[in-house]
């Protein structure tokens, strides 16, 4: 008798079992095979000896890093890219005194007003010449999670195109700027 009671026990583990896997075994089954969609390949839509520069906003990693990344996805697809020289850089500082006045009047005899030392402003910046050979000049800033990328065509100084694009995957948003550029086209 208490042999047929751990049998019976263990049949209902199985059975319990058995259920789980087949409805497990089900769901697998009901679930639609999504297809793998491959990404797009491009071709570049301009002549082979079209050339572009990348020029970063400044010299910090972080600008450098994200002007390489830029590069990386021009190269990708097939466009020209020149390197860029980097004894372009200006920097620029100012020093200036100001004035502040507690009663907001514009007497500035009056003993309110105090004088303070403004504090020194640094400003670096690469300077876009005209030296290059590159036919597009490719500016890109970074500011926090997002990059800005400026296109301008040297020729007639006309900026073909200004965009964002997400500083960790710019790869889909901007493959659709350089396409509505016409600067690329989907391969079919």
């Amino acid at each position: 008798m208490k042999n047929h009671k751990t049998i019976n026990k263990v049949l209902m583990c199985l059975m319990c079992i058995s259920l789980s896997v087949s409805i497990a075994g089900c769901e697998l089954l009901n679930t639609p095979n999504k297809a793998v969609k491959k990404p797009p390949v491009y071709s570049p839509s301009v002549p082979e000896d079209v050339s572009f520069i990348v020029y970063p906003f400044n010299n910090y990693i972080e600008q450098l890093q994200f002007a390489s990344k830029i590069e990386s996805l021009l190269l990708q697809v097939g466009l020209n890219v020149v390197a860029s020289n980097q004894d372009t850089k200006e920097i620029e500082e100012r020093k200036g005194a100001g004035l502040t006045q507690d009663s907001g009047g514009s007497n500035l005899s009056s003993a309110n007003v105090q004088r303070e030392e403004s504090q020194a402003v640094r400003i670096e910046r690469y300077t876009i010449t005209q030296e290059t050979d590159a036919d597009y000049i490719v500016e890109t800033m970074l500011a926090g999670q997002r990059g800005t990328v400026k296109f301008t065509r040297k020729e007639d100084s006309k900026i073909i195109g200004v965009f964002s694009v997400s500083k960790y995957n710019p790869e889909k948003e901007f493959m659709k700027q350089l396409e509505s550029m016409q600067l690329i086209s989907k391969k079919r």
